[in-house]
């Protein structure tokens, strides 16, 4: 069975655009999606910015595997 990236699964279903929504982002991540190129990706949206620190809480695992289940989101 091969992989694929959602990026890929989404370009064989022809969508008109792609939006990002992500509750957290990185500061220090310089990865732009809507660069010049990347005709799929329209916009990319987030709910805060934080600093490069391990967070923990609402559906974010600590290296362990637990933490999923936390109601709120804590950093380490």
């Amino acid at each position: 069975m091969e992989s694929y990236s959602v990026a890929e699964y989404l370009e064989v279903k022809k969508p008109a655009s792609v939006n990002i929504v992500t509750l957290v982002k990185r500061k220090v991540n310089t990865w732009n999606p809507t660069t010049p190129g990347e005709t799929l990706i329209s916009s990319f949206n987030y709910a805060f910015e934080i600093n490069d620190e391990w967070i923990i809480g609402y559906g974010c695992d600590d290296d362990k595997g637990y933490c999923r289940n936390y109601p709120a989101i804590y950093s380490l």
